[in-house]
């Protein structure tokens, strides 16, 4: 009777934690919400290089995403489209609107990493080859520094 209620208790503690774990997972696309900036792109030797600041890539919780640049005269998208996490290193980016029209209605599959330091690595094959990093832009709530 002892052993019955053990294997009875151990396969609901089991059940349990794996229910808990599976529950506590987030989703892959939650890494990429949020407004990022692009600071590293690889240049025709595949050395990084510095990037002026005012590219930025916003993905939102529909997943959708809108790349947009920002100059001193004002600002313009350059691209916008969807993007579906497939996997812990891989990602799709499917481009509806683009300033260069050749891209348009194309799907990139690009692999991507989160580094040590907060940025995310990101590599694909398109027209070309290319490596970029990208910084997560602070949140700042606009509400409370008002008061």
């Amino acid at each position: 009777m002892r052993s019955r209620i053990r294997a009875i208790v151990c396969t609901c503690l089991l059940f349990l934690g794996s229910f808990s774990f599976s529950w506590s997972q987030e989703d892959p696309a939650d890494l990429f919400v949020g407004v990022w900036e692009l600071v590293e792109v690889s240049n025709i030797a595949g050395s990084m290089v510095k990037v002026h600041p005012g590219n930025y890539k916003i993905f939102g919780t529909d997943g959708s995403y809108h790349f947009m640049r920002v100059f001193p005269q004002g600002a313009s998208y350059v691209q916008e489209g969807t993007f579906a996490v497939q996997s812990d290193s891989v990602y799709l980016e499917r481009i509806n609107w683009a300033l260069i029209k050749q891209v348009e209605g194309k799907a990139h599959r690009l692999t991507y990493r989160l580094n040590e330091n907060g940025t995310i690595s990101i590599e694909g094959v398109g027209e070309i080859p290319f490596r970029e990093t990208w910084r997560r832009v602070a949140n700042y709530n606009t509400t409370s520094a008002a008061n």
